[in-house]
């Protein structure tokens, strides 16, 4: 079985392939957000993590734009669920820095930010004012290393944050519903590009709205390639015809009928 079983939650999906030096970026998603490069920020092919390439800023003036959309509203009730993840390869660990952010002066929704400490710390508001965190603790970021950087709500409002698949940080706040800003979504730093820029590299940036693909204190594996582009195709499988075996669509009883549905199949270690 391949493809991604929640591709139709998936609301932004940026691998960052292309031209060194190139300014042109796709949101690989089904919506396929128009993305417009800020200052400097641009393809680069000498880091990645999948891939042949990545998103690199500088540090100063850079960012990665899309306009607002229902899309960012991540959070209307407690029960609502997300995920926001990226792999990031800091250049530099100086000062603040958002890797992905829906927030600007009196336009606050939340941002996922790496702070002087060199934790990593996911902000939001649920009224445009007040800012709720939930940090990590143990990160020990570095220079020069990639990581993959995850934040998920569940259904029970838990919030989640993690570094490498393991949770560094969690809250279950009374309140997480998400203030519905107007302003952009930035990535690789805020305000539309103007605060708190990413020194280094991103890739892999994904939003998916409605699912918590995570949800566990125990953390997850890793992902060791790139993320799945589609949904998933059914499972298929060899069927006797009566004189030779034959590949066919694996089907399922729905109750009134067979119908062709996506099949798991323990891969050694889990169900996939």
């Amino acid at each position: 079985m391949s493809g991604d079983l929640y591709w139709a939650n998936v609301v932004l999906l940026c691998g960052f392939e292309g031209s060194d030096a190139s300014t042109s970026f796709d949101d690989e998603s089904t919506p396929n957000h128009t993305l417009t490069a800020v200052g400097n920020a641009q393809i680069d092919t000498a880091q990645f993590k999948f891939g042949s390439s990545s998103a690199l800023f500088d540090g100063t003036g850079d960012g990665i734009t899309t306009p607002d959309s229902a899309d960012w509203d991540l959070s209307d009730a407690n029960s609502d669920q997300f995920t926001v993840e990226t792999w990031v390869r800091f250049n530099s660990l100086t000062g603040e820095q958002s890797l992905v952010s829906q927030w600007a002066t009196s336009n606050l929704s939340w941002h996922i930010r790496k702070l002087t400490t060199h934790e990593i710390q996911f902000g939001w508001t649920f009224n445009n004012s007040g800012v709720l965190t939930v940090v990590t603790s143990g990160a020990s970021l570095a220079t020069d290393t990639w990581y993959h950087i995850a934040v998920d709500k569940d259904a029970t409002g838990k919030i989640r944050f993690y570094v490498d698949g393991v949770m560094r940080g969690s809250s279950t706040p009374s309140n997480s519903t998400i203030y519905n800003s107007a302003t952009v979504l930035t990535i690789g730093g805020e305000s539309n590009g103007t605060a708190r820029i990413l020194n280094g590299w991103l890739d892999e940036v994904r939003i998916t709205k409605g699912v918590a693909r995570y949800a566990s204190d125990s953390g997850y594996t890793v992902p060791v390639a790139a993320f799945e582009r589609g949904g998933v195709t059914a499972g298929r499988a060899k069927v006797w015809s009566g004189s030779a075996w034959a590949v066919k669509p694996a089907k399922v009883w729905s109750g009134s009928a067979w119908a062709e549905k996506p099949v798991k199949v323990w891969n050694g270690s889990a169900w996939a």
